[in-house]
Parts: C-alpha cells; structure tokens; sequence
C-alpha cells in the first residue's frame, strides 16, 4: 500500500513538472489522521519556496482515485489519506487465496544461481561465524527462490590437503612391532585396544562431537603420546580433534570397518590406508 501511494503522489507532482526521489509514507499513530500519512509537501517547501500547506493542496487537487475515500490536509502541510476499506478487504482475501505464494515474484526470470555457505574448514571447531552463515545463506536463498530465481544451494567439504595428511601420517600405536615409521608411510597396530596419536600437551579430544578430558575412561595423554580407546569409535567415519594447552587444534577423520575393503562411498575421501585391527576384530583405516 505504502509503494502505492508513493506512486499516487509521484504521478501528481508529475503533473506539476515537479521531481522527488524520495517520498515518506507513515502509519498515523492516531487513526483520526487517516490510515497513511506523508509529509512531502513539507520536504518540497523550500526547494519551491511555497508554503507547505499550499504544496499539499496542490498535490491533492491532482489526484483521483477510487480506492482513496478522502485525502485531508493537516497541521503545518501533512496529506491525510483514508483508503476504503473494501479496498484493505480485498487485499486480505489476496493474502488468503495465494497463501504460501504470497508476494512471490518472477523477478529473477528462472536465472540460475549457486549459492555456497558455511563451508567449513575440517580443521578447526564450527563457530557462531558458521551458524551465522548458515542463517544468512538459507535466508537468501529462500527469498531469491521466491523472487523467481533458480537457486542450488552448496555446502563445500574440504578435507583434501597437506595439514589433514600430516596428521594423519602421525598416527601410530605402542602395541605394535613395528610402532612407528620414520617414513611415515603405512602403521601396523597388532590386537589392541587402543590408539596412540604422536601429539603432546593436548588437554582435550573430540571424537564424532563429544568431548573427553584428559585424564579419562576414554583418553589420556602423558608426554608425546595421547591414547584414545577403541570403544569411543563409531562404525565408519570418525571426526576426531585434538585440542592442546594453548587452545591449538588438528583435526582428521578415521574409519571403522569389518573385514571388507573400505567402500568407495565418501566422494571427498579417494585413498584408506589400514592401520590395524582391534581386538573386536574390526580394521582401522586412515586417509592418504
């Protein structure tokens, strides 16, 4: 309604060769002054170097319209308008008919847009900056499907890089013959329980989003070595990160299976590598 009477009053200051770029429509706080209010004749004064309620008057004395009842002249140059109420019915069983679909356009003609969002790095924690992206995006993407526009929305995984590799490699056990490999290619682990991460000073681990201190049941660190138990793991990928004591993260992702080869399901992970196997028989691998 607002942009309505915008282009009411527009179209009358036309008619007097008078241009505005900007015109204020207000709800009256007193309903007795009309159901909208403008006070553009008052904004016009000393550029026409007219008297406000003059201006009003001719801005008035310019417009007919049939879903206007009465346009009324207030106070130092404020134009009144009381609009029919028929016509605010109307506007309402629109809003009913349409429902859902209400106020959505074609303004974006079917143009294809991909919008990508919260993307998160795998090795750091998520952050109120990522749920805030995650809002903002959803948003956007929602009213620019509403508008018309043909959105595909993108959600980025990037765990394909050195920094993930090199924690990876680090990974080894005690309960092995042959622990650890200078080289760093594959770690055996014999019948065990347990894991070892090359890591020291680390006061917390997060495994698949829950936290475990050290010391606990499920992870202690002494030195350079941190030992997560087995019985922590899920079946398939784990998100395991470890945080040190001045608050420093790494984060990589381990995979529980049976005895069959690791499937080729997860796009984002190409190369496993088995470490070991535990004592429940199941076999660890690490990415490449």
């Amino acid at each position: 309604m607002k942009e309505k009477l915008k282009k009411v009053i527009n179209d009358s200051l036309s008619k007097l060769d008078i241009t505005v770029s900007d015109i204020v429509i207000e709800v009256p706080k007193d309903s007795s002054n009309g159901d909208y209010s403008s006070n553009i004749a008052m904004q016009l004064a000393r550029t026409l170097k007219k008297n406000p309620r003059e201006i009003a008057t001719m801005i008035k004395d310019n417009i007919d319209e049939e879903f206007i009842t009465k346009i009324e002249i207030a106070g130092p140059g404020f134009l009144n308008f009381f609009v029919k109420n028929d016509y605010l019915f109307d506007n309402i069983n629109k809003v009913l008919e349409q429902g859902d679909n209400y106020g959505s356009s074609n303004i974006g003609n079917g143009i294809k847009v991909n919008l990508e969002y919260v993307s998160a790095n795998p090795t750091g924690f998520l952050h109120i900056g990522h749920a805030r992206g995650a809002a903002y995006g959803d948003s956007l993407a929602n009213i620019m499907r509403f508008a018309g526009y043909d959105v595909t929305r993108e959600y980025y995984i990037n765990d394909d890089h050195t920094l993930s590799k090199g924690v990876w490699y680090s990974i080894y056990s005690p309960h092995s013959t042959a622990a650890y490999h200078n080289e760093r290619t594959n770690c055996i682990l014999g019948d065990a329980s347990s894991f070892t991460f090359q890591h020291s000073n680390v006061k917390e681990i997060w495994v698949n989003g829950t936290k475990y201190g050290n010391p606990s049941t499920a992870f202690n660190n002494q030195g350079d070595c941190s030992e997560l138990s087995c019985e922590v793991l899920n079946s398939g990928v784990n998100v395991i990160t470890l945080v040190h004591n001045d608050d420093t993260t790494v984060t990589f992702g381990m995979k529980v299976q049976g005895e069959q080869a690791p499937d080729q399901s997860y796009d984002t992970v190409t190369d496993w590598t088995v470490v070991g196997t535990a004592v429940n028989g199941n076999k660890f691998y690490v990415s490449e």
